[in-house]
C-alpha cells in the first residue's frame, strides 16, 4: 500500500511512502492488527504503570523469568522506529513521518509461533 504525503512547508513537494515495506521490515502499520491482545498509546508508556502492564503481559507470553528480559525484547522491537526513520532518510523521502510517541500505538499481537509487537502510526 502506498500513501501520498504532501510536504506542507514547500507546498508542491509530494512524497510516496511505501507502508507495505515499512510494515514488513519495521512492523510499522496503519491498521489495528487482527490478533492484537493489548494496545497502548506509546505516550502512555512513559507512565510506569502502563509500561509495567505491557512488559508483564509480554513477559507472561514469552515465559520470561525476569521483567528485564521482557523489557529487553520489547526494546529490540521498538528499535524498529529508529530503523524506519533511517530507512526514510536513506530513501530520501521528501517528508519524514512524525513517529513521535504521541503518534504511535504499541500493539502486542499473538503470532503463530510467538507474540510480537506492531507499532500503529496515526495518520
Amino acid at each position: 500500500m502506498l500513501l501520498k504525503v504532501i510536504k506542507s512547508n514547500e507546498g508542491n513537494c509530494v512524497s510516496i511512502v511505501d507502508f507495505q515495506q515499512l510494515e514488513e521490515s519495521f512492523y510499522l502499520t496503519l491498521h489495528d492488527h487482527e490478533n492484537t491482545m493489548l494496545a497502548i498509546p506509546a505516550l502512555d508508556l512513559l507512565k510506569p504503570g502502563r509500561m509495567e502492564e505491557l512488559i508483564d503481559a509480554y513477559g507472561r507470553l514469552i515465559h520470561a523469568r525476569e521483567r528485564s528480559t521482557a523489557a529487553a525484547f520489547f526494546m529490540s522491537w521498538f528499535a524498529g522506529v529508529c530503523s524506519a526513520m533511517q530507512h526514510m532518510l536513506y530513501r530520501d523521502y521528501a517528508q519524514l513521518l512524525d513517529l513521535s510517541l504521541s503518534n504511535l500505538t504499541v500493539q502486542l499481537c499473538e503470532g503463530e509461533h510467538y507474540p510480537f509487537f506492531c507499532l500503529k502510526w496515526r495518520k
